[in-house]
């Protein structure tokens, strides 16, 4: 892995420190639902105060398109005020004169939390003239956002690329830090691990299906994952889902062709389907693996076999992406057993991956970590491309 630097290889006495964060919070009502990731920068964000810096948060929420008061971090702001016990400085834009003046004006022991990147579409295509603006509030820039490392975003990618340029120092944040070596152990050639793979979100799941196969003893599947490889396979899944939203990419035939050259796959021995009609599911139903259904029922979950859960009770190591099924409408069989497995494995180093599974296996005694496609990306490739431009 690189040689880059953390916070503690930084002089940031007197410095105005631009610390890309993971904000990406559910919020409702007016509430932050689960503020752990906001909690887990707080060692970052109090070091640097510590050692006499001045710290600038950035962060995304959600996936706006452009300004909309429902995705704003103002609610971030008064959370770290009221946790922190320190004066939070709300700008509200990420760039511009409102928000340099704000940095401007910082005191010592203030905070800075800029508004929502991605209420700015430069964000995302890493736009030179926005990546400028937001290196020009620093002269620090540290990485502290694991979740969104995989991505060539501007805060991720442009701004510490361009920091660099102008002679500034930049490095990783403790929870990027941690994460980095939570992951070290897994980015080895070959164990007798076992690698779970569910959720929705096809891209990295699939990818992580066909690269990570080589490297684990067996490849898990529940989902939508294992939905495209049922549909893959011959299995007629009438219309449950086998396509990411806003994409286009066939993965049927993706899986049609990982299915040739990949042995270790396994699929669910039941699968749980239901009618959803108006947002509302009904008629469950538990069949096994390869029963045909009638045309209004989609699959809902999938329960892997005794034989599965009794190899990752007994597994080497265990890493995990994505529930088995839709948890939050109940349907939780397959996750639940899964987390119950993990739980009875006394030997392995195991893994949770981020994104929906956080909330899915609560309890689950494990290693925890922020990132989904981050850590798919990381496993795959054995970097990242925000560590790329912090070496």
């Amino acid at each position: 892995m690189q040689k880059i630097k953390t916070l503690r290889d930084i002089n940031l006495k007197g410095k105005k420190v631009l610390i890309r964060v993971d904000f990406n919070v559910e919020i409702k009502d007016d509430m932050i639902i689960d503020p752990e990731r906001i909690i887990s920068t707080f060692p970052t964000v109090n070091y640097v105060l510590d050692k006499g810096g001045k710290p600038i948060l950035m962060s995304h929420l959600s996936r706006p398109n452009g300004y909309d008061p429902t995705m704003s971090l103002m609610l971030v702001g008064s959370f770290l005020e009221k946790r922190l016990l320190r004066k939070v400085l709300f700008a509200p834009e990420c760039v511009g004169e409102r928000a340099e003046g704000i940095v401007r004006g910082m005191k010592d022991g203030e905070i800075a939390l800029l508004e929502n990147l991605r209420f700015f579409a430069e964000e995302e295509n890493n736009e030179p003239k926005f990546v400028e603006q937001l290196a020009n509030l620093c002269e620090v820039y540290i990485d502290d956002a694991f979740g969104t490392a995989h991505r060539k975003h501007a805060s991720t990618y442009g701004v510490p690329l361009k920091c660099k340029e102008q002679g500034k120092e930049v490095g990783i944040g403790f929870l990027m830090d941690k994460e980095l070596n939570l992951w070290k152990p897994m980015l080895e050639d070959g164990n007798n691990g076992i690698l779970v793979v569910g959720g929705g979100k096809l891209k990295e799941k699939i990818s992580a299906v066909k690269e990570l196969s080589k490297r684990f003893r067996k490849v898990v599947i529940g989902g939508v994952v294992a939905n495209v490889f049922m549909a893959a396979k011959g299995i007629d899944i009438k219309k449950s889902k086998v396509v990411e939203k806003n994409d286009d990419t066939d993965y049927v035939a993706k899986a049609r062709d990982i299915l040739k050259n990949v042995n270790n796959i396994v699929f669910p021995e039941r699968i749980v389907i239901a009618k959803l009609s108006d947002g509302k599911f009904t008629d469950r139903q538990d069949l096994v693996f390869g029963q045909g259904f009638s045309d209004e029922f989609i699959i809902v979950d999938c329960v892997p076999s005794e034989e599965t859960i009794s190899e990752i009770k007994s597994a080497d190591c265990v890493v995990w992406f994505g529930p088995m099924g839709i948890y939050e409408k109940g349907f939780a069989d397959g996750t639940k057993a899964i987390a119950k497995a993990i739980n009875k494995n006394k030997s392995g180093h195991n893994i949770i991956g981020g994104g929906d599974l956080l909330t899915a296996a609560t309890g689950i005694r494990a290693e925890i970590s922020t990132g989904g496609g981050a850590s798919i990306t990381l496993l795959r490739d054995r970097t990242l491309p925000a560590l790329n431009v912090l070496e």
